[in-house]
């Protein structure tokens, strides 16, 4: 009886340590859970920040790419406004030879003849004034188109220094940093957009084996939960029948297990479940492990990807940089080009108008011995006016007076006539007072 209470103390306290050390592994089991929890949290938000980022990005490139396309549209504007501008420099140029060459007609006539000219021309003046300012006015609009063509340049220069300065603020990630790269007013690739398809897929991918694993664990966890539940039941039967000597299950014979409802059959069984719980515990540990490898597997590929992303970036940049340092240099050369053009052009156009500028003194002297002539018109014209105005007045006197002296006989006929009213009233009782005596 010692004895075999001796190995029922035994087997109870190993029972004890079997349940503690299925608690401990519970509890580490739901610490890991909690753990791969928050670490599949914390890829999400990365994940998140990381997708509103590159969205911000595309944006801010698309903007900026809208903007340098406006700006060059405003350049173009401007290049077609300038040669505008020397076409109808152009015409004016060629409008004041044909006038220049209608005013050197003879001029040496009689006064007469020269004041019907100026009756036949009374705007010549004026027209030649107006062709001047129109000539300033055209400067002063090419000079207006240069300096916004300037102001475009800088304005141009201002924000790509300022899309080479732009640095993006990037959180907390397991990709590697991702450089402005698009600073460089391109539109967007379509291949860039299929690599972060991509990545895109490769990250839920990783999120997907994560929640696999999570999965498995989870279910393995409730296989333990389930397995400490039945070892308590164990432990609880075997207080209960504590006075009964416990019998160890032994291997036996394939003969013995033919009947089936004997000990050597059940103890067969009993050893059976012993070892299929143990091969179960081994099995979960392998999954842990498996499913370890597979995350790990499924972050070195997604890694594997942003590396291959991060270099191909490079490259680009790298390319993008050559292009643009070929355009560059192209660019100069055709500018330079246009420049001396444009040098030249002005330099023949400067002659031609410092020769029309002398033309136009010569005009000018004419016209101011036209005008001469117009303002001695133009006095003996405000005399005349005078004296018939002066006329004007007197005759108008003249009518006043009239009307006053007719408004004057009319007075007097009426008192005239209410005197022999009056008279004759009189007589009529003079009469009648006769007649009554």
């Amino acid at each position: 009886v010692r004895r075999e209470l001796h190995e029922l103390w035994t087997s109870h306290n190993q029972l004890i340590e079997h349940s503690g050390q299925q608690a401990d592994l519970i509890r580490q089991l739901q610490s890991l859970q909690q753990d791969t929890q928050k670490m599949m949290n914390n890829q999400e938000d990365a994940f998140c920040v990381e997708s509103s980022s590159l969205q911000q990005m595309f944006s801010d490139v698309s903007s900026r790419y809208e903007s340098a396309k406006r700006i060059e549209t405003e350049l173009r504007q401007q290049v077609l406004e300038l040669k505008k501008c020397i076409m109808d420099k152009d015409d004016v140029i060629s409008s004041l030879q044909s006038q220049q060459e209608a005013m050197y007609h003879p001029y040496n006539q009689h006064s007469a003849d020269s004041s019907h000219e100026l009756k036949s021309h009374p705007d010549y003046s004026n027209s030649f004034l107006d062709i001047v300012q129109e000539v300033d006015s055209i400067d002063k609009q090419g000079t207006q188109s240069s300096r916004a063509r300037g102001r475009s340049l800088s304005r141009l220069h201002d924000l790509e220094n300022r899309n080479n300065n732009l640095d993006i603020k990037r959180t907390r990630s397991l990709s590697p940093p991702v450089k402005d790269t698009e600073s460089r007013l391109e539109p967007f690739d379509v291949s860039k957009v299929v690599k972060l398809q991509k990545a895109y897929d490769l990250k839920s991918r990783q999120l997907e084996e994560m929640r696999k694993a999570h999965d498995r664990r989870l279910q393995r966890f409730q296989n333990l939960q389930a397995s400490y539940r039945l070892a308590r039941e164990e432990i609880k039967a075997l207080e209960f029948s504590r006075g009964m000597k416990p019998k160890k299950p032994k291997r036996a014979d394939s003969r013995s297990l033919q009947n089936e409802n004997s000990d050597q059959v059940w103890n067969e069984l009993a050893y059976f479940k012993a070892e299929n719980r143990t091969l179960q515990v081994d099995r979960m540990s392998f999954q842990e492990e498996v499913d370890l490898l597979r995350v790990q597997a499924s972050e070195d590929v997604a890694s594997i990807h942003e590396l291959k992303m991060a270099i191909q970036s490079q490259k680009e940049e790298y390319e993008f940089q050559m292009r643009s340092l070929r355009r560059e240099r192209r660019d100069g050369r055709e500018t330079d080009k246009q420049l001396s053009l444009l040098k030249v052009q002005v330099q023949n156009k400067s002659l031609h108008i410092g020769k029309l500028e002398r033309d136009i003194v010569n005009a000018i002297s004419q016209r101011d011995h036209l005008i001469q002539e117009k303002s001695k018109l133009i006095s003996q014209l405000t005399n005349t006016q005078q004296e018939a105005s002066k006329h004007r007045m007197e005759l108008a006197d003249v009518k006043h007076q009239l009307q006053s002296l007719r408004h004057k006989l009319r007075d007097l006929q009426q008192i005239y006539d209410t005197e022999k009213h009056n008279k004759r009233n009189i007589d009529d009782n003079n009469l009648n007072v006769v007649s009554a005596v």
